[in-house]
């Protein structure tokens, strides 16, 4: 008896988890009770303060600017940017239109071309018409202002200064002249534009000494973006360069207007509008995956009898999901935090986690016996489901929490909005879904046929429907156990286990090599979009997007008047950046050498005299030759600011990795000219914005993973109580990640912003089915029959854990699987590679969760929990599969945990004949029941319930209905 005491202590010793976990068991089955108070007050409530919550959809703020999406505030490149914008004031939209000739053979620089070239100029500045807000926008309220009115148009046709009865004068020869005096006069010559003529022709031209032919050129004008500030869209701009975007690609202009010539029209603006048009269009990928999911769990939830099938709770569990979102997405949109792309595919996401959830509840539901009444076994079912359902809502919103944390904007909104979506999605599960199921068992316990419950059946009849696929019974009906380690733990298992995942490891480590990291503006605009003939255009005749950078330089006026040093160092600098092998020769261009030649002194012998210099800068701004330089000078007391424009070599970025470069070395470079110091110059192009975020990326993962990392394994301590399980779990999903980070290469996704979302992503999604094999293998202790003790097989575990889980957890990943499905119909870049990341997520995940870790949990486990049930020899490994047991008989929550103890008391009667005595066994009755959380013997706990519910004493549960297993089968429940 002393021993059978000694065991019963035991299972009574609860630790701090122990105690944790009691006390939630005691919050869900409040919550039960509560919902069986008021369940349909509780639908109206959620449903309710989801339309109130949705209204922040008037508030949103739709971000696709890449610049603003990826790139920190804190970056080098941002604060630039700021800083600059307060000292040289609005920044001009830079827009451009490459013209090319239909036929390559054509020559674009003869008279034909060039007269229809110089017309379209025209055309643009008077014919384009757009709307904004009712009000008609033209080039005129669009164009970027200077003292003397809009700025010029830059293209080889400033030449001629856009003069059609200029250049109709001229015959094609004499064109070839004026071109040629024009590419080899000093630039300081140049009055018509800010950069050389050279800049302006298709890279077929600038291999060429004596430039004589070419069949592209472009066409550059500046639209002012005063309205909201240099990093966002002018309204105004925007609407113009839509309406010519428009005209140019979709009205066939160039066949009315311009015969042989094709005309493609480039603008960040139009980048974001086609964003902004692309989220739009997705929307029809989401309704599709409500879709597909609505018919999943139709079939999943259905059944061949009409009255047990719960077609109607898959509609509720889609709504629960919808409404989920609503509530977490408004309330983001209400605290400022800002929807994009990136955002959008985490509905989808959401969706498959919510799905889960919703099958965990009617797993529950259906492992307990029929024969316990309505709302025992209700409040039952949310009592054994609500801890798993937290426990994995408290995974997923740990890795969403930690990458809250970033300073990478879309990755912030992202983790936001999906942390705060998983906290709803589990409140709106464990309230709005389950008070439906209340109304849908109800339905069942009165014969009335699903999704019509206005018919009842009679009972002696037998309602089945013609048309159902029994998804949910794949396997094993609902309630029972798989025989899964029949096949991967056994020696032939484990020897194909350890071949592939040895083959995956040596794949993902060739990977890995492979990996670049590279970003393309382009990728975000939808593969099938006519814009994508823009970027085709420039890549191919332009050598892709030259950009236009400054060095910048702040002058103190004072020390220009004190003697000629400082000139003399300042043309030293200007000198210096000729050298640079970043910087493509012949582009720059500087106010300094035309305000010498302004003057009428040689630059290379005289300069200005000190005691003038000032007065003599403000002049020249002033005059004719100076105008346009106005932009690139900006006085202020005694300071002055001003810029040095350069084209950036575009043969030296020819992936997101040599764009870092070349940002790095012209700094580099920069910060190398001793003069620099002195003039506190440094360069920025707003290309650099978006370069900045391709060079964090690496800083980001490793700081992103790391604190996901450390969330998941905390929590995952606490759950399991085990530093070694949580370790191994650990492991497990570093291990997804590993797996995933080298098959990158292999389904064509780059290392970028993008990717890092679904690496971080990961952590959350791997830890679940690793988590519940673990738990389900620290759930139980098997005893040897030899000496009739309890032992520690880890295999007999192992083989418990992977049986009891491995079929719902891998129906978790296929419906989070079809959840994003969907984004593979998309054109969308971001929509792409969530997809394809998501699914090898997916699939390493339940690789490593149900066939790697039980093979490691075999000969590395820990030590079962100190109240973990016992298993009987049955389950022996040796032993044939077990028939299935009908899951209305199966022992569950109450019932399964009385059986385990029960058994335990019949073996302690065998062992003590004649020892115990009756106040004895009445003594243990008492710990049993106090053990496994039962209420007593006098119904208190369920008093408050109507007349006809009262909870089953404790002598009828243990009647024959319910006890047949001392197996947890709670485990397989709870995941």
């Amino acid at each position: 008896m002393q021993t059978v005491r000694t065991k019963c202590e035991t299972m009574k010793s609860f630790d701090a988890r122990g105690k944790f976990l009691k006390g939630l068991d005691w919050v869900f089955e409040n919550v039960g009770k509560a919902i069986l108070l008021k369940p349909k007050l509780v639908i109206i409530l959620c449903v309710l303060l989801s339309v109130v919550c949705f209204q922040g959809v008037h508030v949103m703020k739709l971000e696709t600017s890449p610049e603003l999406l990826f790139t920190p505030r804190n970056s080098k490149a941002m604060i630039d940017q700021v800083k600059l914008q307060s000292l040289f004031g609005e920044d001009p939209r830079l827009n451009e239109v490459y013209v090319i000739t239909t036929d390559s053979s054509d020559n674009i620089l003869s008279y034909t071309y060039l007269i229809a070239i110089t017309r379209f100029i025209s055309f643009i500045q008077t014919d384009i018409i757009a709307n904004h807000n009712s009000e008609v926008v033209n080039y005129s309220s669009a164009c970027f202002s200077s003292s003397d009115g809009c700025t010029k148009f830059d293209s080889l046709t400033s030449i001629w200064n856009h003069n059609t009865t200029v250049l109709s004068l001229k015959n094609d020869t004499e064109i070839q002249l004026d071109i040629q005096e024009a590419l080899n006069a000093p630039y300081e010559d140049n009055v018509n534009t800010l950069m050389p003529y050279r800049s302006f022709l298709g890279k077929d031209a600038h291999t060429a000494d004596n430039i004589t032919f070419s069949n592209s050129l472009k066409i550059t004008f500046s639209l002012t973006d005063s309205r909201r500030g240099a990093l966002h869209d002018d309204p105004y701009s925007l609407a113009f360069e839509v309406a010519l975007y428009h005209y140019l690609l979709h009205n066939d202009w160039r066949y009315s207007q311009g015969p042989g010539l094709e005309f493609y029209p480039f603008s960040m603006g139009t980048e974001e509008y086609i964003n902004h048009q692309t989220v739009r269009e997705n929307v029809s990928i989401v309704a599709v995956g409500y879709m597909i999911m609505v018919g999943y769990c139709c079939l999943y939830l259905g059944h061949t009898n009409w009255v047990q099938s719960h077609c109607i709770l898959g509609i509720g569990s889609v709504v629960s999901v919808l409404l989920s979102t609503a509530t977490a997405f408004g309330i983001c949109w209400f605290a400022g935090v800002t929807f994009s792309p990136v955002v959008q595919v985490s509905v989808l996401l959401l969706l498959g986690i919510g799905i889960d959830d919703s099958f965990i509840i009617m797993q529950s539901w259906w492992a307990q016996p029929s024969t316990v009444p309505l709302s025992t076994r209700f409040v039952n079912c949310i009592r054994n489901s609500g801890p798993s359902i937290l426990t994995t809502s408290v995974t997923d919103l740990c890795a969403f929490l930690a990458g809250s944390y970033t300073d990478i904007p879309a990755i912030r909104a992202f983790c936001i909005h999906a942390g705060l979506g998983v906290i709803f999605d589990f409140l709106y599960q464990i309230t709005f879904f389950t008070a439906i199921a209340y109304y849908d068992f109800r339905r069942e316990g009165d014969l009335r046929l699903d999704c019509l419950c206005c018919v009842k059946v009679p009972g002696d009849s037998d309602p089945v429907s013609c048309c159902y696929l029994p998804i949910s019974k794949l396997g094993k009906p609902r309630g029972g156990k798989s025989r899964i380690s029949n096949y991967t733990l056994s020696l032939p298992g484990k020897v194909m286990s350890i071949l592939i995942t040895a083959c995956l490891v040596v794949v993902s480590v060739s990977g890995w090599h492979h990996v670049e990291m590279n970003f393309e503006k382009a990728w975000l605009t939808p593969d099938n979009d006519s814009f994508q003939k823009v970027y085709s255009v420039q890549h191919d005749q332009f050598d892709g997007l030259r950009p236009q950078a400054y060095l910048y330089q702040t002058l103190n006026l004072i020390y220009f008047e004190e003697s000629l040093a400082p000139q003399v160092a300042f043309l030293h600098l200007i000198n210096a950046t000729y050298g640079s092998e970043w910087v493509e020769p012949g582009s720059h261009s500087t106010w300094f050498f035309p305000f010498i030649k302004w003057r009428k002194l040689d630059q290379g012998v005289a300069l200005i005299p000190p005691y003038e210099f000032r007065w003599a800068l403000g002049a020249f701004l002033e005059s004719a030759e100076g105008q346009k330089w106005q932009t690139d000078v900006k006085i202020s007391g005694d300071i002055a600011y001003s810029r040095t424009r350069f084209l950036l070599n575009p043969a030296s970025m020819k992936s997101g990795e040599g764009s870092v470069s070349a940002m790095d070395e012209v700094r580099k470079f920069t910060t190398s000219i001793p003069e620099c110091s002195m003039f506190d110059c440094y360069p920025h192009s707003r290309l650099f914005i978006f370069w900045e975020a391709t060079k964090l990326v690496t800083e980001e993962v490793r700081n992103n993973v790391t604190a996901a990392s450390i969330a998941v394994f905390t929590v995952t301590l606490l759950l399991l109580g085990s530093i070694l399980a949580s370790v191994i779990v650990l492991v497990m999903i570093l291990t997804v990640d590993f797996f995933l980070f080298g098959f990158m290469p292999l389904v064509g996704c780059d290392f970028n912003t993008i990717s890092v979302i679904c690496i971080v992503l990961a952590i959350g999604l791997a830890v679940d089915s690793s988590l519940h094999v673990a738990h389900a293998f620290l759930s139980v202790r098997t005893t040897d029959s030899s000496c009739n003790c309890e032992n520690s097989s880890r295999l007999k575990r192992a083989r418990h854990a992977v049986d009891s889980v491995g079929m719902p957890v891998l129906c978790s990943g296929l419906s989070t699987f079809l959840a994003v499905l969907p984004l593979s119909l998309s054109e969308s870049y971001i929509f792409q590679v969530f997809f394809k990341l998501l699914s090898l997520i997916l699939g390493f995940g339940l690789w490593v969760g149900i066939i790697v870790l039980p093979l490691v949990l075999s000969y590395l486990g820990p030590e079962p929990f100190p109240n973990a049930t016992v298993l009987d020899n049955e389950n022996n490994e040796n032993d044939p599969p077990a028939e299935p047991v009908q899951s209305q008989a199966e022992p569950t929550g109450i019932g399964s945990k009385i059986a385990s103890l029960t058994s335990l008391k019949s073996k302690s009667r065998k062992y003590d004949v004649g020892v115990a005595s009756d106040s004895d066994m009445n003594a243990f009755d008492d710990a049993l029941e106090m053990s496994c959380h039962l209420p007593a013997n006098d119904g208190s706990v369920y008093a408050d319930r109507p007349a006809g519910n009262e909870s089953p004493s404790l002598e009828d549960v243990k009647g024959e209905n319910t006890i047949q297993s001392p197996d947890l089968e709670m485990d397989a429940v709870r995941t």
